[in-house]
């Protein structure tokens, strides 16, 4: 699996406390390059 879609599927699966913070990640980075780790 590539690592961006890793990403995007980690990302997806927080739960709604944390969208405020999913949606300031994906603003500020960009979620192609980012790798797990990063998270």
């Amino acid at each position: 699996m590539p690592e961006e879609k890793l990403v995007r599927k980690i990302l997806r699966s927080l739960s709604t406390k944390f969208d405020m913070k999913v949606t300031a990640i994906e603003k500020a980075r960009d979620i192609s390059s980012m790798k797990v780790d990063e998270l």
